[in-house]
């Protein structure tokens, strides 16, 4: 008996030291970052900008048309993993008067460190950035798996024309939940990103897209969030994409462009 008590002792005492670790480590988990391009910002045909934001700066890019027809401006919120800059000349196609994004802290050459919490403060600042550039601006929040989270709460919070949510999580406590079953999540993540809270606080049009071979954000997860939107709604599920190759199915650029031009449609009418 004194063995076995022993051995439970020792099984307790690696599962707290597991739970120690991920808790600690969360950050690294979720937060992956990315290291600087420079190679690829020279290549970029845009603007590259900073922004200070509370106790950190921001690397962003921007793209203005000369002599836009309308007035939408577009802000795009990236992956876990992910250099905004990397899909930005693809973004800067679409027939809008502004685009706008920043990698989160922590990434390329963002400084400060990643946070649930600094995310979506930064995020409004960065809203409230572009209202500031253009007073007339009319946005869109466009965000892809992570960036979901992050433009769904801006989504929620400010006022915006519509909402775009790009391979769209439950949440990353859904996530975790899902990988490890026999852990306490509620009590342990820092960071739980409940977009399927935030959408349902959605005042405008919101588009969703699915890739169908979706590896890492489970089909049943997307389509939880998109049922929870309360607004005009739609989707489009890309058969045959990825997670990571999303961007480059041939109907994803045509899927966004149409969805984008529909708002500017009605902005105009509206305006008429």
């Amino acid at each position: 008996m004194k063995v076995f008590a022993i051995l439970i002792a020792a099984l307790i005492g690696l599962f707290i030291g597991f739970l120690l670790l991920l808790y600690l480590k969360q950050g690294q988990l979720i937060f992956a970052g990315t290291e600087a391009s420079p190679l690829l910002y020279k290549q970029l045909n845009v603007a590259e900008i900073r922004i200070p934001v509370d106790g950190a700066e921001l690397q962003g890019w921007k793209h203005v048309a000369p002599e836009p027809d309308n007035n939408i401006y577009l802000i795009y919120f990236g992956g876990n993993a992910e250099d905004v800059a990397t899909f930005f000349s693809e973004f800067s196609k679409l027939n809008v008067a502004g685009l706008f994004s920043f990698n989160y802290r922590g990434y390329a050459l963002s400084t400060g460190t990643p946070s649930e919490k600094v995310l979506y403060q930064d995020a409004l600042h960065i809203y409230d950035f572009v209202k500031s550039y253009d007073p007339k601006a009319e946005i869109i929040v466009m965000g892809r798996s992570l960036g979901s989270a992050v433009a769904g709460y801006v989504g929620a919070q400010r006022d915006v024309v519509a909402n775009i949510l790009i391979t769209p999580l439950k949440s990353i406590s859904a996530l975790v939940k899902e990988v490890y079953p026999f852990l306490p999540v509620d009590i342990i993540l820092k960071h739980p990103f409940f977009l399927d809270h935030h959408v349902r606080q959605l005042r405008s049009p919101t588009f969703v897209i699915l890739a169908e071979n979706d590896e890492i954000i489970p089909r049943e997860h997307s389509m939880s969030t998109y049922e929870a939107i309360p607004t005009a709604k739609e989707l489009v599920e890309l058969k045959g994409a990825s997670h990571n190759d999303i961007f480059s199915h041939p109907r994803f650029i045509f899927s966004l462009d149409r969805f984008v031009n529909e708002i500017i449609e009605k902005q105009t009418t509206a305006i008429d």
